[in-house]
């Protein structure tokens, strides 16, 4: 029994090998039919081609501009199956777009492929059109100002600040640096009582800007104790909520005395003294004399402090 079990395997074996290299060989002709099948044949694979505005040069574009584009593609078998999707861009071609609104159709000569394999755009898929802004990119110079941030040290007073440059260069969209007129810088004077020299960032105030000019400034600020100037004769001015009204006042001149730095008394050639009769136009009394001037100059005394109001016709 088991002598003829052996016979029957040693049989199958026997058959099955024999002529195993014709069917080897039959074998690697049948996967060499199918690679060169596979090779030869056109095929087409979707691809997502990011865009690219790199060539909008010294514009500015701006609308509902997609991140990426479906793009199909064709090539020859294998070489399909091995492309990437970032070897695919889209670049729109802008060299006849001028400023303003345009819609864009992307076609099939905007994407560009970097990559190594021998494939070819087939077509554009899914929505091509989008509309774009164009924005003229330019450039401006303007003044940098000085904002103070604190007060010095009570009875020390800061002068002009001087800056070094006195102006800086800005880039950007046409619209936005048109309605750039300066930019501001911050100094800290809190509690000082002698003079600053800060060196201060300059930051584009503004979305879409770019500094091309100096970015930072140097800034010198005198500070020194205060000095008292008194200002005799300074006429009075009835007002209405900021707005002069007819009327006048009795008396109709008043002595202020100021407190503040030298530099910023000299240029002060008169304070502004006024009187508010908001909500009594027409009512005769008694208001209390206030006085505009420097925001870094202190009023020290007003005489007469009150004075009657007469109404005007």
């Amino acid at each position: 029994m088991a002598a003829r079990f052996e016979m029957r395997v040693f049989g199958f074996l026997r058959r099955f090998f024999a002529g195993l290299g014709y069917k080897l060989l039959a074998l690697l002709i049948a996967f060499l039919i199918w690679a060169g099948l596979l090779t030869a044949r056109t095929t087409y694979r979707d691809i997502e081609a990011a865009v690219d505005l790199g060539g909008a040069g010294g514009m500015v574009v701006s609308g509902d501009i997609p991140e990426t584009v479906a793009v199909r593609v064709r090539g020859k078998g294998i070489e399909i199956v091995r492309v990437r999707d970032e070897d695919f861009t889209v670049s729109l071609r802008l060299d006849n777009y001028g400023p303003g609104k345009h819609v864009y159709t992307i076609s099939e000569y905007d994407v560009i492929y970097r990559g190594d394999r021998d494939v070819k755009v087939d077509r554009v898929l899914g929505a091509d059109e989008f509309e774009i802004e164009i924005q003229k990119r330019v450039a401006k110079s303007v003044p940098v100002r000085v904002q103070f941030d604190g007060r010095p040290r009570a009875g020390y007073y800061v002068g002009f600040p001087t800056v070094s440059p006195a102006k800086t260069t800005f880039f950007g969209p046409e619209p936005v640096i048109n309605g750039l007129d300066y930019v501001t810088v911050s100094v800290d004077i809190s509690g000082v009582k002698t003079s600053v020299l800060a060196i201060e960032a300059v930051e584009p105030p503004l979305p879409g800007l770019t500094v091309i000019g100096a970015k930072e400034v140097e800034v010198y600020v005198h500070v020194e104790e205060g000095l008292t100037e008194v200002y005799k004769n300074v006429p009075i001015e009835v007002r209405e909520g900021g707005k002069v009204v007819p009327g006048r006042t009795e008396p109709g001149r008043v002595t202020v005395v100021l407190e503040g730095a030298r530099e910023r008394l000299d240029k002060m050639e008169n304070p502004s003294a006024f009187v508010d009769v908001e909500g009594a136009v027409g009512e005769e009394k008694e208001y209390p004399v206030d006085v505009s001037s420097d925001d870094y100059v202190s009023l020290i005394e007003v005489k007469p402090a009150y004075v009657k109001y007469v109404p005007g016709e």
